[in-house]
């Protein structure tokens, strides 16, 4: 939109302005804002606004400029009737509040996803077609965020657009709206505003809640099944040689190995208090028993924390692909939520599950560990709530319900 001009020294049309060669600025908007969203030629006697700073706007039509002798065409524009635009009022200002506007006032929106495996479109319903439709809302809150277009129903939100302008939307208001059940997607402001000017209903996403189509996850999932098969076949066969090699050596037993380990952990340790008793007055060999004691209770805890680990499932889909659930957990509680299907709220006492529509996609023995991960957490703050029945901290209970 703006001037078209060529040749060598002259400058090119934008949308916040068009220098000509003396350097003047030329107030060059190319989009107005009308009730029923952005406008981008003559709307007649509709009343026009700027998006950045709001002053109303007057409609330039297309004319000729002479620049060097030459006569050069210059697309219709609007431009401030003041003609001095007001603070915040910048092509990139504009430009994302009129992409807001645009997915608020236009109907029947439609985005899709690339699938990060085999590049199939994702469909991404925002809002599923049921009973009243929700309300679209420009900035609407939602918890400790905002949000660029809010979907509002009795329940409260129940789908997000992103705009991209300047940057992407952060990653802990991304997993705030997967783990609490939202459908959302990432669109470019630009596109946006193309699809709308040119009255296109169908929009290509930038991100969503799930990366991979339906096919991709099966096909991960069987991958994941099929890895643990072999790993069970591995490690019964290291245990098989294990066993042989404790024959030959008249070591075997009927203890499992882990119990031989503990025993022969525990004749070492009485062993060590047997020799020191001789020595050792009745205090300082208390003192060393309850040190022993508890050397024995870490090397058990580390022991348990190396096996957790080692049993860890891996996620084969999403933002986290290859990463294991228990170092996710570390990580990204609230995304553990997400795979533990809970919403973070509660019916009575019991967890609510999250019903998002990709729920359905994760493992059952991923769920089972994450829920394992989470017990004894707060669903919301995941603090320590002392206990494992306990699903949220006294502080958070009462807002969760």
């Amino acid at each position: 939109m703006g001037f078209e001009i060529g040749g060598a020294g002259q400058a090119l049309s934008s949308d916040c302005g068009t220098k000509t060669m003396e350097g003047e600025k030329e107030d060059v908007v190319a989009f107005a804002k009308t009730a029923s969203g952005p406008v981008f030629c003559d709307p007649g006697s509709t009343l026009t606004s700027c998006y950045g700073c709001g002053h109303e706007l007057s409609w330039v039509k297309p004319f000729e400029r002479k620049l060097n002798g030459i006569l050069h065409p210059v697309k219709g524009h609007f431009r401030h009737k003041k003609r001095v635009p007001g603070p915040g009022c910048d092509g990139e200002t504009r430009e994302h509040k009129a992409a807001k506007d645009a997915i608020a006032k236009g109907c029947d929106w439609e985005y899709f996803v690339p699938c990060a495996d085999c590049r199939t479109e994702i469909e991404v319903e925002v809002v599923a077609p049921r009973g009243k439709p929700p309300e679209a809302k420009v900035e609407c809150p939602f918890r400790d965020y905002v949000l660029d277009v809010g979907y509002r129903a009795d329940d409260g939100v129940v789908g997000a657009v992103e705009i991209m302008q300047t940057h992407a939307i952060p990653e802990d208001k991304a997993n705030e709206l997967t783990g609490s059940g939202i459908a959302w997607v990432e669109v470019s402001a630009t596109e946006v505003l193309d699809a709308f000017k040119n009255r296109r209903s169908r929009l290509r996403g930038l991100r969503c809640a799930v990366l991979k189509c339906g096919a991709c996850v099966e096909k991960d999932i069987e991958k994941e099944r099929l890895s643990a098969l072999a790993k069970q076949r591995a490690d019964a066969e290291a245990q098989r040689r294990v066993r042989a090699a404790l024959k030959n050596e008249g070591l075997y037993t009927h203890m499992s190995q882990e119990d031989q380990i503990d025993a022969s952990l525990g004749t070492f340790w009485k062993g060590i208090v047997a020799s020191a008793a001789a020595t050792l007055d009745p205090g300082e060999l208390e003192s060393l028993t309850r040190s022993l004691a508890g050397a024995t209770n870490k090397v058990a805890a580390d022991n348990d924390q190396i096996e957790l680990e080692r049993c860890s499932k891996v996620i084969l889909f999403g933002k986290y692909t290859g990463r294991r659930v228990v170092d996710v957990f570390k990580e990204d509680p609230a995304y553990t939520r997400f795979l533990a299907d809970y919403s973070g709220f509660r019916d009575g006492t019991k967890p609510k599950p999250s019903n998002h529509e990709y729920s359905c996609s994760v493992p059952t023995m991923v769920k089972k560990e994450a829920r394992a991960l989470l017990k004894g957490h707060c669903l919301l703050c995941f603090e320590d709530t002392g206990a494992g029945w306990k699903h949220w901290c006294g502080d958070c209970f009462r807002r969760a319900g």
